[in-house]
Formats: structure tokens, sequence, C-alpha cells
């Protein structure tokens, strides 16, 4: 063991003075309401070992009754036995060799995927083999972390403390007493160590994975250790309480500002760290709001094809810093990699609370025999492909009568500020959006940063995409981001400025460092509407830019209807003359199609596009990313990821743009589509399907924000909506002047009447008239 550092000493000191620990055989208790507005808040609190759980292992995720049945399991079901411990498994292939730094992922790969065979399989291959780890570990000095990121230290912490922590639960008193010493030592030493480095630091980034992992390692550590090692008490304490920070400080509504694949990367740390806390002392971080709502985030981010998602923020592969190679993928055709998380997260989020939107989402899906999803799917004996208890479930299933109902498919994320609607939850070629313009860490940050001033954010993984959004249909995407790289406005559905993005672009993880979150808490959404036929919202995000532009205005009022006509309507402003620049990104190449006309085709999907206002030039071109990350001043590494459509405005300080799109099947035919601006704020769109208005802004026929009219190929109006008082058009009025808010009306063709969505948010029902004539309005729709 090293010697005892001054450090170490004061960090001792620090946690005698401000923690009470109470180790007992009593009722768990909650370990501080975190009220705190330092890190002192860290150190204060009690954590109490369940009564039945005080001095016996396993006790992390399962007690003996639990390992026994994984035992008997494990020799009865060979289906299941073969599929969690293969023969040729990374665990056993992989030579016994000293472990580096680099090895971040070998702790839970290897060793307690080694420790978990052990304890469950009888095959003695796997004993033998974690015999031969033994002596490395016990002539491993523990690693250190001097800083969170850089060196990637304390993601190895955070690793190996939850490989020790899960082998020593389950092996103590189930192997030699030599080994189990080496486990024992290994484990203090290395939680003694990260505790000192952790608490020596004085600020940390709460919401980021780099301190996130270590904190859980930590607190597993502990949990394994409390009523052997004293020093474990003030460890558990001081962990779950930065564990609670670091889940509290994520949005509230579930939306993962990191990307998906950090989602599904980060996670696997907090839920399993959470449960044991929960299984071990009966206290559950598991009800942190982000946790509870990411059925939501799942649901919403997953697309209609299966294992494509949203790729907002750092998703996908990326380069290594040894500048020559990447992760798997790299090299592959954009938009083919797909995305696929450790099961078993989100299947020990339903096992705690069970949600409708988590069965569908695990239905058919297969854990893996490796690294944390194989050692919980199998601990906790998770089925091999999740099935649905009610088989009429789909991996994206309608609500029926056999299953419960599910949400409807559109949600708010209001901290985050990001709409998301689909068509339905069962088609793979509905069509999906999702509309983004908030801060990088929610709304809610900007009251934590007060509370906890020893928090100091990165926001490394977030981009400067505000008012930018993503578009699939037809099994692809039409609109779509450019993945993990250098960080730029440019890459996204956005507006430059003067050919300049958002906040500092041309960074790796340094986008939003330093710049006021007061200022980045000005970025929102507004007018947000959502119903069966429509997605509106208005994106106010002028203070994403650097004050030195002068913005005054930068507004996007994004309107789609029916999941098949979409318009974009943009208005700038600032002090002095500007050159603004749209742009759209898709897979492959728009092509001119006519003036002021282009057409994207991908596969079996098509966008075509209008646009309907002057502009200085308009061009296609490929997307050129730069995905160096590490060595930016000396290195580059671009690659192409699509291509984009720009449009410029001449150099003013007002300036506007106007877009109309069709969404289409690639059989159908572009030059059918049409859009016109009747006035400012009224724009008509048809198609071979039907026709649509929409206003925009209050104009000479509204009065409010939004509103719509869908007319089938036949002219006969279908639909029609009012987010505001009143819509007064040629042939065609709602009036809601006693409560003012959003309506949408269907027409039944049976009978004629107009059913009415979202009424339980009106005193009284809408006046609808269609040429003069006052319309029937029956029964609410559910």
């Amino acid at each position: 063991m090293p010697p005892v550092t001054k450090t170490f000493r004061r960090a001792v000191l620090l946690a005698t003075t401000l923690t009470t620990v109470v180790m007992q055989t009593a009722e768990a208790k909650p370990s501080g309401s975190n009220s705190e507005p330092t890190n002192t808040g860290l150190f204060s609190g009690t954590v109490v070992v369940k009564p039945e759980l005080h001095g016996k292992h396993p006790r992390l995720f399962v007690s003996e009754t639990g390992l026994q049945s994984a035992i008997n399991r494990c020799r009865t079901d060979e289906p299941w036995r073969k599929h969690y411990f293969r023969p040729d498994g990374i665990e056993l292939k992989t030579i016994p060799r000293p472990i580096k730094l680099s090895d971040r992922d070998l702790p839970c790969a290897v060793l307690a995927k080694l420790a978990l065979s052990y304890a469950l399989h009888d095959d003695p291959a796997y004993a033998e083999r974690f015999q031969e780890w033994l002596p490395l570990l016990r002539d491993a000095a523990p690693a250190k972390i001097r800083g969170i990121g850089g060196d990637a230290a304390d993601l190895f912490c955070g690793q190996m403390l939850t490989s020790l922590a899960i082998s020593y639960d389950l092996l103590k008193s189930r192997v030699p007493p030599d080994a189990e010493k080496i486990l024992y030592t290994s484990l203090v030493t290395q939680a003694r160590q990260t505790y000192a480095d952790l608490i020596a630091l004085r600020r940390y980034p709460y919401e980021q994975n780099h301190f996130t992992i270590p904190v859980c390692g930590l607190l597993l550590a502990s949990l394994a250790l409390l009523d052997e090692e004293p020093e474990a008490s003030a460890w558990a304490v001081w962990a779950s309480n930065a564990l609670r920070r670091c889940l509290e400080v994520l949005s509230p509504d579930g939306w993962f500002f990191e990307s998906m694949d950090y989602w599904g990367y980060t996670m696997q740390f907090p839920v399993p760290a959470a449960y044991a806390l929960w299984h071990t002392t009966g206290e559950n971080l598991l009800e942190a709001p982000t946790l509870k709502n990411s059925p939501l985030y799942l649901a919403h981010n997953y697309l209609p094809v299966r294992n494509f998602v949203f790729d907002f923020a750092d998703w996908g592969p990326r380069v290594h810093p040894d500048g020559r190679t990447a992760q798997n993928g790299y090299d592959h055709p954009w938009h083919t990699n797909p995305t696929k998380i450790p099961i078993f997260i989100p299947a020990l989020l339903n096992r705690v609370s069970p949600d409708p939107l988590l069965d569908a989402f695990l239905e058919g899906r297969r854990s893996t025999d490796t690294r944390l999803d194989g050692i919980i799917s199998s601990l906790l004996q998770l089925p091999v492909t999740h099935t649905n208890k009610q088989p009429s479930a789909s991996p994206n299933p309608p609500a029926s009568p056999a299953s419960p109902a599910l949400p409807t498919p559109y949600h708010y994320f209001n901290d985050m500020e990001v709409i998301h609607w689909r068509e339905n939850w069962h088609d793979t070629r509905a069509t999906a959006i999702a509309y983004k313009s908030g801060p990088p860490g929610g709304h809610a940050m900007t009251s934590l940063l007060r509370q906890y001033p020893d928090w100091k954010p990165s926001l490394g993984h977030a981009h400067p995409d505000a008012g930018s959004f993503i578009l699939f249909s037809k099994g692809v995407f039409l609109a779509n981001d450019t993945g993990y790289a250098v960080k730029e406005t440019a890459w996204h559905n956005s507006i430059l400025v003067n050919g300049t993005g958002q906040m500092k672009g041309g960074t790796a993880w340094q986008t939003f460092k330093n710049i006021p979150y007061k200022k980045l808490n000005r970025i929102r959404m507004e007018n947000v509407w959502l119903g069966r036929r429509i997605i509106a919202g208005t994106a106010d995000f002028a203070a994403a830019y650097d004050d030195s532009l002068g913005l005054t205005e930068m507004r996007r009022d994004l309107v789609m209807v029916g999941g098949r006509y979409l318009v974009i309507s943009d208005a700038m402003g600032a002090s002095s003359p500007n050159e603004y620049e749209w742009r759209l990104h898709s897979d492959q190449a728009a092509v001119e199609d006519g003036p002021e006309r282009f057409v994207m085709t991908n596969g079996t999907g098509r966008l075509a596009i209008r646009n309907l206002h002057p502009v200085a030039s308009k061009n296609v071109a490929p997307t050129i990313v730069e995905t160096e990350l590490y060595e930016l001043a000396t290195r580059s590494r671009p690659q192409q990821r699509g291509h984009h459509l720009a449009l410029k405005s001449p150099r003013t300080a007002r300036a506007t743009f106007l877009v109309a799109m069709n969404i289409q099947s690639s059989d159908e035919n572009a030059q059918k589509f049409h859009a016109q601006e009747i006035f400012p704020g009224k724009t008509e769109l048809t198609d071979e399907a039907g026709s649509c208005t929409v206003w925009t802004g209050n104009s000479a026929e509204l009065r409010g924000s939004f509103a719509y009219v869908l007319r089938d190929a036949q002219g006969t109006v279908i639909s029609a909506g009012l987010h505001g008082s009143e819509l007064n058009a040629s042939g065609i009025s709602i009036t809601q002047k006693d409560k003012p808010g959003a309506v949408a009306l269907d027409l039944d063709s049976g009978s004629g009447a107009w059913s009415i969505e979202n009424m339980t948010t009106h005193a009284n029902r809408p006046i609808f008239e269609i040429d003069g004539q006052r319309q029937t309005i029956v029964m609410f729709k559910p």
C-alpha cells in the first residue's frame, strides 16, 4: 500500500469533521437534503445498511438468495448459460497483463465478468483465469485522478472500482483467503486514493460523465465495504451525495444533452450504482427526475426504424488520440451505424418503476454477454430477449386493447426545449421530427449553478445547434445532423451570421466554456403546439450568438402539418448589416429542380424544397466536417458527412427566410409540389395528396401564433387548427376569444361533424365556420 499523503490526511480530517455516519442495524435513512450551497454538503448525512444485509455478502445487486437463484439458473437453463457465458468470451480470451490507464474497459469486461463467472458457473476455466489476474492486482499501484478529463484516469478509476466492488461482493467467502485479501486490499487502496483525489479537486463538473463514473465506482466500493472498512462510511456519504447532485443537474425532463450514444455509455454507471444504493440501504436515487423521465427520452429519440436515433450532439464514432485510428464504424457511409445501448439500463429502470414506454422499447431487444450489460443482466436474470407481457406489443407499438395505453407520439421536453413529434408509434415509414432551441444544459441549470457554486460545468459534448431540427420519414433521414466532430453551427440545420456560428465554434469540447449561463438561458422555445396532425414552435435563439454581432432578433417559426407539409420562417435583425446563411443538411445532395426549387431524394424518401424569399445566393455542396479532436493546431482529419443546401441573404440589418417543404416517398412526383407566400405570414402548399395553408405570427388574418387548414385532393377541409384567439380567413374562421389557446379540429367523414383535440385546455368550444356555415363539434378526443 502506498504511503499516506498530506492530501489524504487533510481529506480524512475534513471528512471526519463534517460527516456523521451511523453504521448499525437500523432502518436506512436518506443521506441528507443536499441543500447546502457549497461542497460541504457532500460530507453531510448518513448511510445505513439494511438490517438484513448487515455483515453479509452479496449485497450490491442481489442477496444470497438471489445469487443462489442465479447459480441454479446457470446450471439448469442451457440456452441462458450459453448466451451469457461463452467459451470464446473476452473474459477468457484476454491474457492477463498489467492493466494500464488506456485499458479502462478491461476491468468490467474481463475482471468483473470473470468474478461473476467464478460465482455462477462450474467451469474451472473461469476460476483458473481469475486466479491468474490476482498477482497483477496485488502488485498494481492505485490509479490517481489529477483532474477531470485529460488522460481519462477518472474513467479508469470508476471502472476499476466498479469491477473490484462487484468482484469482492460476489466472491467474499467463496474464494481462498489469500485471493479474498488481494481483492479487499486492492478495493480499499483504490477507493481511498480516488476519494482523496476527488475531494481535493474542490470544484466539480457534476454533469460530465468523466466525473459521474468515478463517483459511481466509489459508491459501489463503499457499499461493498461498509461494515468492514472504517473509512468506507465517509466514502459512502460523499459518493451518494455526489451522485445525487450528478443526477440532479441533468435536465429533469430526461433529455440528455450529450447524445443518445453518451446516454448509453454514461448511464451504465449511475443506474446500477443507484440500484445498488437502493438495494443495500433503501435510499432511492432512481426517483431522480432525469431517470424517471428517461422512458420519454428513449421513446422519442429512437426513430421509427429500429436502432436509429435523432443524432444530436456527440453521436457516432470518433477518432482516437493517436491521429490515425478511430472507433468502429468511423469509415462507414454516413447514417449506416446503428445505435445500441446496454439493454440492462432500461430493463433495470423498468424493474424498479414499470413503464409502458420501456416495455415497448425493450420488446425484442437482446442483452449482450459483455461488460456491465452481461454482468447485471445475468446476475439479476434479466431476459436474454425481452418480451412484453402483452404479446401484441411491438418495438414501436400502437396502443391497443391488449396493451397498456401509450402516451401520445409527441412530447415537449420543456427544460431542454426540444419538441418531438411523430405520426404514430408503429409504422417504420412514419414521419418523425425533433426541433431544438434551448440552453445547452437546460433551464434548471441556472438555479442549480447558484445552489452549487462548486459546480464547474464543462458541457463539452453539447453542440451550438439552437434553432436546428432533424427530420426522418419513409425510413430515411431527410434533414440530419453531422455527428461527433469539432463543434460548428455550420454543420447543423440552423443559421450562420457573417459565416460565424453560435458561441465558440471550431473547438472539440470548449464551445460553451466561460460563457455566462445567464446569457445561454435566454435561448428558448415559445408557442409550442403539439397534436395528432400538428407540430409548431417558435425558436428564440439570438442569445446563442456572440454579442459582437449585435443581434436584436433571431427567431424561427417551424410548422409541420400531417407529417407532410413543412414551413420554416426565419426573421433576423441586428444593429448593423450582416449576411445570414440558412443551412439544410441531408445524406444525399439536393438537385435544383427549377427556379428556387430543389429536390433531395434519399432512398425511399424525398424532400421537395421551395425557397419563397429572395436570397443573394444559393448553393449545394458536400458537408466536410473536421473530425480531429485532440491536436487541432497541428492535425486535420476531414470527413464528408452528407451534403447541405445553403441560402445566403444580402448584407442587411434585417433579413428573412421562408422555405416550404413537402415530405414525399421517392416514387411520388416532386413536380406536383407547389408553394407560394400569399402575403407575409400566410403560405399555401399543394401536392398530389391535397393542400395545406399555414399561418405564422400575427397577420392580417391571424390573431395568434399559428394556424393551419388541411384539405384533401378534392379540396375538402379535413382538419384545421388555431394557436391563438382568432383565424378569420376567406371561407374559414376559428374563434376562441374567451380563452385563447391551441385547438385542432378533425372531420369525421361519416357524420360530417368535427371532433376536437385537447379540449381539456379550453373552457368553451371554439366557433368554427366554413363558407359562413357554423360547424358541429362533437365528442372530445381523449
